[in-house]
Formats: structure tokens, C-alpha cells, sequence
């Protein structure tokens, strides 16, 4: 019998991981005089991850629900990538809703100021084209 998770369609799992895209500002940790504690930024990132699991969980997304099925938690892939800063970010998420990626964008709350995008759970060939040409954080 096939191990857990080795069903059919395995391979093509393998190969074309289930991928969550995590983008942080960077200027929030390398601001002169006003840098942000390394605990805050990847803060950031942590609240869009769950922000946007979170919403394509209660719209019923298929991806997403492999992605936090109880035999896959150990195997979660993240990329996590830094941008320049708000303006940038935003830019960014134009990109990513232009190609037609799920996504929630992190608003700081009271100063509602953008500092992370999460895009949600999907398959790399389907969400990576927007994040390509970022650098990790």
C-alpha cells in the first residue's frame, strides 16, 4: 500500500508543491533611527500568512485545505521575500490581483499601513509568476 500522501497524483504533488507566498517590507527593519524589532516585522508576515489561510479557508478553497490538512503540516512550503517598502508593496499587490492571485494584503492597524502580503495557498505554477524577481527577506 502506498505510504500517507502517496496517493494518485502524488508525484505531480512533488513536483508542483502546494506554496504559500509571503511578502515583508524590508524598510520596516533597516529604518534609520525608526527600525521596527525583528519580533514585529516577521510579525508581519506571520499576520498575512494566517490572515490570508484564513479567508480562503472560510470560502472553501481546495488548497488551502490540503495545505492545513492534518498529514501536510509538516511539509508547509513558504517563500518569504522582502520588498522595498509600503509603495512598493502596493504595487505589488496590484501585480499579484492582476494575475489573478488570492492574496491578503496586512494594514496595520491604527496607522493602516501596509507591511506584508500573503498570498493564499496554491499550487507554485499557479501563484509564482507575480513574486518572481523578488529577492528573499
Amino acid at each position: 500500500s502506498a505510504a500517507a500522501g502517496e496517493g494518485e497524483g502524488a508525484p505531480a504533488r512533488r513536483k508542483d508543491p502546494l506554496v504559500q507566498y509571503v511578502v515583508v517590507r524590508r524598510d520596516l527593519k533597516d529604518a534609520q533611527g525608526a527600525a521596527w524589532p525583528l519580533g514585529a516585522v516577521v510579525a508581519q508576515g506571520a499576520h498575512a500568512s494566517v490572515a490570508a489561510v484564513a479567508e480562503a479557508l472560510r470560502e472553501g478553497d481546495a488548497a488551502a485545505h490540503e495545505y492545513v490538512a492534518p498529514d501536510n503540516l509538516g511539509a508547509m512550503t513558504k517563500y518569504v521575500y522582502g520588498c522595498d517598502d509600503e509603495e512598493s508593496l502596493r504595487k505589488l499587490a496590484a501585480k499579484v490581483k492582476a494575475k489573478g492571485v488570492r492574496y491578503h494584503l496586512w494594514l496595520e492597524q491604527p496607522e493602516n499601513e501596509a507591511t506584508a502580503l500573503a498570498a493564499w495557498p496554491a499550487r507554485r505554477s499557479e501563484c509564482q509568476k507575480p513574486f518572481k524577481g523578488l529577492s528573499f527577506l
